[in-house]
């Protein structure tokens, strides 16, 4: 049956080895082999450390099992359960993220592991009475690990997995009639396709061999059909290293919100209508000693609860700059209360202050997400910039018309 499973995956090979093989793995190293053993005997949830005993227990009945109770049968386990590791090996599919395809050879590991039987047939534990009771013990020792890992994958929120049913509902929830969705990286299909399985179109990328051309490409597609794109940002460290993806995506739509669930950024963008490279206003308004703000273009200022505003700032700085500064949005209503914000460093967190060139005008775009229940109104946009290190030290604003160091950058109108 394993033969056959083989032969009718063989024609999947190449694309295996194109999205996963070599690349982002790590080298060839010999550990691969005593943590894909360890994972195989308690899954994922555990530390070598956290069960010695068990470790242990687990290291005798494979012994046992292989040296004691050898016949054919267990070679042909032995061999199912070896070939697909070293083929990991081979290919470099070795960080744990891949762990997840050794899950094939957890019944070929089970059966070396029950190489050694236990006979109880009476109260002396059958005909070998010392060897079963010895047996039993390192069960019963290995079982305790396999409890522990199995308490912790089941009961323990630090090992639950990210909540995609709960991105997929509030994707559905917002309704937004011209959505679409990007998973990147493009492994996270079958789990997130699971839940999301009507409404927004679903774009995975980067694909493999895409060069950061053919990324902006694509990408200027999917935003020419949609005015709101939702991301996924998950594995990027090794299917997107450049981050081509949310660069592009920083620089040509406007990030509204940025947030971890569990090992993922769930984000939201609002594309605009047109590009918004050009500085509509000019003010040069100075904060703090070393930083401008040469002008800004704003987008709609009349929208609707649950629209996206947008925001393009025109940053320049005389000189470099040590300290990171984040950016902050506060909307207001007429008698200063908060009603919505966005904090952020420049560039969606990709342009900081301290890689600023001086004399450079820096782009910068932000999204500010207006709450589904703001009553309509006008309210007031404020803009500052506090120290990332110590967020109460907010940059001095140069003008007679900033509260707080906050400058009122727009009236923003919401209508039903």
């Amino acid at each position: 049956m394993m033969f056959v499973t083989l032969l009718l995956y063989l024609p999947w090979l190449p694309i295996f080895l194109a999205n996963v093989g070599g690349g982002a793995a790590r080298p060839f190293a010999p550990q691969f082999f005593t943590e894909a053993f360890f994972w195989l005997g308690f899954g994922p949830t555990l530390a070598p450390t956290a069960v010695p005993w068990s470790l242990v227990a687990l290291g005798v009945l494979l012994v046992l099992g292989l040296v004691f109770n050898w016949r054919w049968e267990t070679a042909v386990a032995l061999i199912l359960l070896l070939v697909p590791i070293l083929f990991m090996a081979v290919v470099g599919s070795t960080e744990p993220q891949y762990f997840k395809f050794m899950t094939a050879v957890i019944a070929p590991f089970a059966l070396v592991l029950g190489g050694q039987r236990v006979e109880i047939r009476d109260w002396r534990l059958g005909k070998r009475p010392i060897a079963n009771l010895f047996l039993l013990l390192l069960l019963l020792a290995y079982a305790v690990g396999v409890y522990q890992s199995l308490h912790n994958l089941y009961a323990n929120p630090a090992y639950a997995r990210a909540d995609y049913r709960g991105m997929a509902a509030r994707i559905a929830a917002d309704a937004h009639p011209n959505a679409g969705i990007i998973l990147d990286a493009p492994n996270q299909w079958e789990v997130f396709t699971y839940y999301h399985r009507e409404g927004a179109p679903v774009y995975p990328l980067p694909l493999e061999g895409m060069t950061e051309a053919d990324v902006a490409a694509e990408l200027s597609v999917i935003a020419a059909q949609h005015d709101r794109l939702y991301v996924l940002y998950w594995g990027d460290a090794q299917q997107d290293p450049q981050r081509w993806v949310e660069r592009w995506l920083d620089e040509h739509t406007f990030k509204a919100t940025d947030e971890w669930v569990k090992d993922v950024r769930f984000v939201v963008y609002a594309v605009p209508a047109g590009p918004a490279a050009a500085m509509e206003t000019a003010v040069s308004l100075p904060f703090g000693d070393a930083i401008t703000l040469q002008g800004y273009t704003l987008g709609q200022t009349t929208l609707a609860p649950g629209d996206i505003a947008q925001v393009t700032l025109f940053w320049q700085t005389a000189v470099p700059l040590a300290a990171r500064y984040k950016v902050f949005l506060h909307l207001v209503d007429e008698t200063g209360n908060l009603v919505a914000q966005r904090d952020s460093e420049p560039g969606g967190n990709l342009k900081p202050t301290t890689i600023w060139p001086p004399g450079e005008v820096i782009s910068d775009n932000h999204g500010l997400f207006l709450p589904a229940d703001l009553p309509p109104g006008e309210y007031t946009l404020l803009l500052g910039l506090y120290d990332v290190a110590d967020p109460g030290a907010r940059l001095e604003v140069g003008a007679d018309t900033a509260v707080n160091n906050a400058y009122p950058l727009a009236k923003l109108t919401v209508k039903d």
